[in-house]
């Protein structure tokens, strides 16, 4: 008798995860599209420059500052750190109550 080696199956494809990859190269084509359009529109040098405010570039950095807590508080509760955790997420917490009480109140 001969003897065949195991065959691999091959495990379907996570539907989670190609929707997610669509997800991400949509939003790069996106990104493309609309900095083509913004390159070739300025060109054109009918262009209206105006400047942005300042409160534009603190809840930016709000933003930015809750996306880094929250990554904070992932890669904490992944190696079991509660207190850096629940640090990490008040953090959260904190700049995302300081976005939305510029954006309702308009302070500043």
């Amino acid at each position: 008798m001969i003897q065949t080696a195991p065959q691999k199956q091959i495990s379907p494809l996570n539907p989670l995860k190609v929707a997610t990859w669509i997800g991400i190269i949509s939003i790069i084509m996106l990104f493309a599209a609309l900095s083509s359009a913004y390159i070739v529109r300025k060109a054109d040098g009918n262009w209206l420059d105006f400047n942005l405010p300042n409160a534009f570039w603190i809840t930016t950095g709000i933003i930015c500052l809750s996306s880094f807590s929250m990554h904070w508080a992932v890669v904490s509760a992944k190696k079991e750190s509660i207190f850096k955790s629940k640090c990490s997420t008040l953090d959260n917490y904190t700049f995302r109550h300081c976005l939305c009480s510029r954006t309702v109140f308009r302070l500043g």
